[in-house]
């Protein structure tokens, strides 16, 4: 029998979902309403537990939406932020005050305002004071990716996490999970295949690891059969160290860790990575957060194909700091966007998906990250790179733009989920 087909040991029995039972009485469920379901917690960190995460699924089936209150310097794992985020959950605080939502800061009179828009919405002026007291800020990377893999080759999903918790940290020790606290060690590829045999429909699990200098990484990793194969996604966090240390190239590492991804197993159809900054546990807290802003962006050989990228080539290494890995027939795109996180990256973003073609945005390359820039993106983006190339590189990309209009209207025809598979 081959390694990936062997069965998932008797130890694993006890992180298998159990029966689940109505949302009315799950141990979780504080309170009701229209709608809605309440669920609270006073604990400094606030898991995603066994009875939190049926709870969540189970009102999402109900057509219900889970409402988490918790006590104003309660923080959420990754893990919990996500799958509530995920089952359209809202996250409210509790404080003297009132109400708030933990995301947006606006201020709720109950807990039903949360589930429709207010006509006049009021923010919080607590949510800008973040108790900071209680931790040492570091600095944070952000790494989304989407692979595909062939049918047939179900069983490299889940090595992508391993190989990427290893690059960005010091021979991490891992566990992993269904929901917390992970304890299950990561031997071989066990969450791979744990998910290869459920991959009739979404499957999903969570990561965690720690190194010797006491640097974390989170994982979630999910896997999404379709007609075009299994994709196989995972959004991680990962401290890269104290946010006021001398420089030690962990900046230099990320890229490094990007390219990594072309030398990998399966199709790559992109990736991004952020940089941002927050506690040393990973945890997401209750207050404004420091903004994710954009390191490196990738595109792989499907998207450059498509939206004819690749003829735009010699136009984007003249301007970017671009490389093209792999293959010369079949590239990925790597563009670093700045040494570090700053907001500088975002114009260099928006540059460049006016460099990439109108085909590219329309797309859905980077359109998520450049979704403050305003409604109109594409005129966003053109003004971005005449403010940075000036006015005679901008005639040459639209005279390029116009030259090749016929050829990019082929994408148009792109569906709504390869839109969506091309922004990380």
């Amino acid at each position: 029998m081959e390694p990936s087909k062997q069965p998932i040991p008797r130890r694993h029995a006890f992180q298998r979902p159990s029966p689940v039972v109505p949302v009315r009485e799950n141990p979780a469920a504080d309170a009701m309403g229209a709608g809605f379901v309440v669920t609270t917690s006073a604990a400094p960190i606030v898991h995603l537990s066994e009875a939190r995460l049926h709870l969540i699924v189970e009102a999402a089936r109900e057509r219900r939406r889970t409402l988490l209150i918790t006590s104003n310097g309660s923080r959420l794992t990754p893990a919990l932020h996500a799958f509530l985020s995920d089952h359209v959950g809202v996250w409210m605080v509790s404080t003297e005050n009132g109400l708030r939502d933990a995301n947006t800061g606006i201020r709720y009179e109950s807990p039903a305002d949360a589930l429709r828009p207010l006509p006049e919405p009021v923010l919080a002026e607590e949510h800008a004071e973040a108790e900071l007291s209680s931790f040492t800020l570091t600095e944070i990377v952000e790494i989304a990716v989407r692979f595909r893999h062939h049918s047939s080759a179900r069983s490299k999903i889940g090595s992508t996490g391993l190989k990427l918790a290893e690059a960005l940290l010091d021979e991490p020790i891992m566990t992993w999970g269904l929901r917390e606290p992970l304890v299950l060690p990561w031997l071989d590829n066990e969450p791979g295949q744990y998910m290869e045999g459920r991959l009739s429909g979404p499957v999903q699990c969570f990561a965690s690891g720690q190194d010797e200098n006491g640097h974390r990484i989170t994982l979630d990793i999910r896997g999404i059969p379709s007609s075009l194969g299994i994709d196989e996604v995972i959004h991680l966090k990962a401290c890269l160290g104290p946010r006021e240390a001398e420089d030690d190239g962990r900046w230099e590492q990320v890229a490094d860790t990007m390219r990594m991804l072309a030398t990998l197993p399966g199709n790559l159809l992109n990736a991004t990575a952020y940089g941002t900054a927050g506690p040393h546990d990973l945890s997401v807290w209750p207050w404004v957060r420091i903004p994710s802003l954009p390191m490196v962006l990738m595109i792989g050989a499907t998207g450059l194909r498509r939206f004819g990228i690749l003829e735009r080539r010699a136009l984007i290494e003249e301007h970017f700091q671009a490389e093209f890995l792999g293959p010369r027939r079949v590239p990925n795109l790597m563009v670093e966007l700045g040494h570090e996180p700053e907001s500088d990256n975002i114009e260099e973003l928006a540059a460049l998906s006016y460099a990439l073609g109108p085909a590219a945005l329309e797309g859905g390359i980077g359109t998520a990250t450049l979704a403050g820039l305003g409604d109109d993106l594409q005129a966003r983006a053109r003004a971005s790179f005449a403010a940075r190339f000036g006015d005679d590189a901008l005639a040459d990309v639209d005279a390029f733009n116009v030259a090749h209009e016929s050829t990019e209207s082929e994408s148009d025809s792109t569906t709504s989920d390869e839109k969506q598979e091309n922004d990380a």
